[in-house]
């Protein structure tokens, strides 16, 4: 028993320094790829985009200069505005019950609103987390990892996932409902706390700014949060990031973010999407979404139809099985298959009291994360990605684990 110990210790030290080791080197490829980019545009309609960027510059440097936020919440609002309130905080608190719950949600504020690239996009990536929360009790990760490891990493999905949810939906469903009852909610936006940057971002987004730049500032804006609420907070560094769960799902792209595609008959026709190595990097984290988001929506205004035919096709229900049945199984007694449960038959919903997030926006350093990827090539990692499952399966083998 204690030499199965040991080697399971072992294996986490390892995983950790291999996955600082490549952390650096990522980091430094995303600055420089940045620089390329401002020399060499390969964006289309990239001179009306910096245009855009340097009235949002100014727009929230009038802001942040005024700093009016405080009073714009004490300004007297209608009955109506009152309601509306309510409703989209009871709806909040409703849909953010767990993850299927918001990844539909995610969903339905898109076909409501197609212009709203971003809930698109939030429902793929939501579709992921989904998958990293159920991976957490495949024998692979179980190797490696005791039951404490597993509850502290799931409660930090889940967290995040949470953060990103109860400021996100307000934005798109104030948005969304203006649009039907055809008038404007965008004051309502700091009884939410949205950030001041959000808030000059729908402002200009309702002025007819590029729906990309609304896109990518909804990506910083989320990634911000996370990094102010959870990331950079020195309990969860020491329990969570320092885990060997963290570790071998970071190294091993168990946690890489993959859209299924379907061919027009609904055939399974590839994996594509992109791998973040340094969770802990703001900046990494930003600049993926930015490509996941070059790859969805690669003609600028409509998404990939591949992607949209295997979200209309499959519904969410977390589990692996979803985008690779001839390889994962929800039944835990199945053979030849490996296990990836649904989340319903693993985790409870949590309901956990809201993470406060203040003002993370006090400078202009955001805007310069502004400017949208390049359209990305259609690239399958589907065979890469089974290599790399074949491996965390021989691993666990090696390692004794239960199935």
């Amino acid at each position: 028993m204690r030499g199965a110990d040991d080697k399971q210790l072992e294996f986490a030290a390892i995983l950790r320094l291999l996955r600082m080791a490549t952390s650096v080197p990522s980091t430094v490829w995303i600055d420089l790829r940045k620089r390329y980019r401002l020399k060499h545009p390969r964006i289309p309609g990239h001179k009306a985009l910096v245009e855009e960027i340097a009235l949002f510059r100014e727009t929230l440097q009038a802001r942040l200069a005024g700093d009016d936020r405080a009073s714009a919440t004490q300004q007297a609002i209608s009955a109506e505005d009152e309601d509306l309130l309510r409703l989209i905080r009871e709806e909040t608190r409703q849909m953010t019950r767990n993850n299927l719950t918001r990844t539909d949600a995610y969903y339905a504020i898109f076909k409501a609103c197609r212009e709203l690239h971003w809930a698109l996009l939030a429902h793929l990536v939501s579709r992921n987390g989904g998958y990293n929360m159920t991976d957490l009790h495949r024998r692979a990760v179980k190797a490696i990892t005791s039951e404490a490891d597993r509850v502290a990493f799931f409660s930090f999905l889940e967290r995040c996932n949470d953060v990103i949810f109860r400021d996100a939906y307000p934005q798109l469903r104030l948005y969304q409902l203006g649009v039907q009852r055809n008038r404007s909610y965008l004051h309502l936006l700091p009884h939410f706390q949205i950030s001041m940057f959000m808030q000059v971002a729908w402002k200009l987004f309702q002025k007819n700014m590029d729906e990309r730049l609304l896109t990518v500032a909804l990506i910083i804006n989320e990634q911000r949060r996370i990094e102010a609420a959870i990331v950079d907070h020195e309990a969860v560094i020491r329990r969570v990031f320092a885990s060997p769960a963290f570790s071998a799902q970071s190294l091993m792209h168990i946690s890489a973010v993959l859209f299924a595609a379907r061919d027009i008959r609904l055939r399974q026709c590839g994996l594509y999407g992109n791998y973040v190595r340094d969770f802990t990097s703001v900046t990494e984290r930003i600049e993926a979404g930015k490509s996941l988001y070059a790859l969805l929506f690669a003609n600028q205004n409509q998404p990939r139809d591949e992607f949209l035919r295997a979200v209309e096709s499959v519904p969410h229900t977390a589990s692996r099985e979803d985008i690779l049945p001839q390889i994962f199984t929800h039944e835990a007694t199945s053979r030849g298959l490996i296990y990836s449960p649904r989340l319903v038959d693993v985790w409870p919903d949590v309901l956990a009291w809201p993470i406060t997030v203040g003002e993370w926006c006090v400078d202009l350093t955001a805007l310069d994360d502004l400017l949208p990827a390049p359209t990305l090539k259609m690239r399958d990692f589907s065979k890469r990605y089974t290599r790399q499952l074949r491996r965390l399966e021989r691993m666990a083998t090696t390692l004794g684990s239960p199935p």
